[in-house]
């Protein structure tokens, strides 16, 4: 099992680094973290939410779900799923392709409702990811993709 934990300020650099590079959209999440605006965790599959250790921070919170990582489960594959919907005000289900202005966004509404679960998951997950948090009285934000399934499957043949 993965222990939970909040980012350290150290490691948002090396992140914020590798996201400039590979997931830029990700990008306004460490600048509201360097900015002190939010506290930022990410949870793995197997583990708990960081939840106690960012509420002594002071901080508004958001945390970071990665459930487009290829596995793609839904809430069934994610153990602490039940536990950030009692623990939420506010949800974003993002089951479209990142971008930067719906990532502040979120940021905005942490800074808002001061405990955000963003959730980044694909089409085909998006409404149980929806109804995980909407059955249990989180107010949600859904991001539909704007072109057909996200992400879009590509062969493997076609992969470098």
């Amino acid at each position: 099992m993965t222990p939970p934990r909040a980012l350290k300020l150290e490691e948002v650099n090396d992140l914020l680094l590798f996201w400039q590079q590979h997931a830029p959209h990700r990008v306004p999440l460490l600048e509201a973290t360097f900015a002190r605006f939010i506290t930022l965790g990410e949870v793995a599959r197997d583990g708990g939410a960081p939840l106690a250790e960012m509420e002594k921070r002071g901080l508004p919170s958001l945390i970071l779900v990665g459930d487009d990582d290829g596995l793609d489960t839904g809430p069934r594959g994610w153990a602490c799923a039940r536990v950030l919907t009692r623990w939420a005000k506010g949800a974003v289900i993002h089951g479209a392709a990142g971008t930067v202005e719906t990532y502040r966004d979120a940021v905005r509404l942490s800074v808002f409702s001061r405990r955000v679960v963003l959730v980044e998951t694909g089409s085909a997950n998006l409404m149980a990811w929806h109804l995980l948090f909407a059955d249990a009285g989180v107010p949600t934000v859904n991001i539909y993709p704007s072109k057909g399934p996200h992400p879009i499957a590509v062969p493997r043949e076609k992969m470098h």
